[in-house]
């Protein structure tokens, strides 16, 4: 007896998947006990009379076990492997089937004069493809369509205008002058020092401007959420620092927490 274990080493699977998947040409080879759960069984070397459907093995080495076609259980399986291997696009964790290519060329049919921006609605609309808060996900949907259009799928209505991303184009902050008279002084006698938390305030500008100029790295960005604050004496700013989200990834971090 020999003990085969999953999908690609299940003899019977692998003759209906480079064979023909019709009931009448499956592999004719007997099954006992199998785990639903993992499609995992027991199978014979040699080949005795096949046996129909529940019927009792007379086989001495399989003697009181009952045997029975796997046809209904694997039909399913076979199925979705079929239409794994028609899979012709991934983006992201979107994958795209060639009924999903032939739907979307019939969307853009149906819309001639629809923009790439318009189109990712629709699709989006059409398949209920919707963030966490119910919000469409067009843009996501734009860069899928994108691959499809690349890829030679389907075919995009021209592009028809570039508008500024204002997250790639970024302008450099502007200098803003303050009085820099140096402060040598101990902390008491200055008081009293106030924080302001500046994001999203008219402060926010100074706040880019202090870092842009005044510090040797420049001012860049934070990425994600982030808190700006400002600390002043008397309505002089005299100091500036920010918080922003963690990184998703750092090597350093990852490692040492595990």
């Amino acid at each position: 007896m020999a003990k085969v274990f999953g999908y690609a080493r299940n003899d019977c699977l692998k003759d209906g998947l480079h064979g023909d998947l019709q009931r009448g040409k499956l592999p004719a080879r007997p099954w006992m006990h199998m785990n639903f759960r993992c499609f995992s069984g027991t199978a014979t070397l040699f080949k005795p009379r096949p046996l129909p459907c529940g019927e009792k093995s007379q086989h001495k080495k399989i003697r009181n076990q009952i045997s029975f076609c796997p046809y209904v259980r694997l039909q399913s399986v076979l199925n979705t492997a079929v239409m794994e291997k028609k899979i012709i696009f991934k983006y992201r964790s979107k994958t795209a089937t060639s009924t999903d290519v032939e739907f979307i060329k019939k969307l853009i049919a149906a819309n001639p004069n629809a923009s790439r921006y318009a189109l990712s609605k629709e699709l989006c609309k059409a398949w209920n493809w919707v963030q966490a808060n119910g919000s469409l996900r067009d843009m996501v949907a734009r860069g899928f369509m994108l691959g499809l259009h690349r890829e030679g799928y389907i075919k995009l209505p021209a592009k028809k205008n570039s508008p500024n991303n204002p997250f790639v184009n970024r302008k450099k902050p502007e200098e803003i002058e303050i009085d820099q008279t140096q402060i040598n002084t101990s902390l008491a006698k200055i008081q009293p020092v106030e924080i302001r938390q500046v994001r999203n305030t008219p402060d926010e500008k100074l706040f880019n401007s202090l870092i842009e100029f005044h510090h040797y790295l420049g001012y860049c960005h934070p990425v994600g959420e982030q808190l700006k604050y400002m600390v002043y004496v008397k309505d002089r700013p005299i100091a500036c620092f920010s918080w922003s989200s963690a990184p998703r990834h750092i090597g350093a971090r990852d490692r040492y927490i595990g």
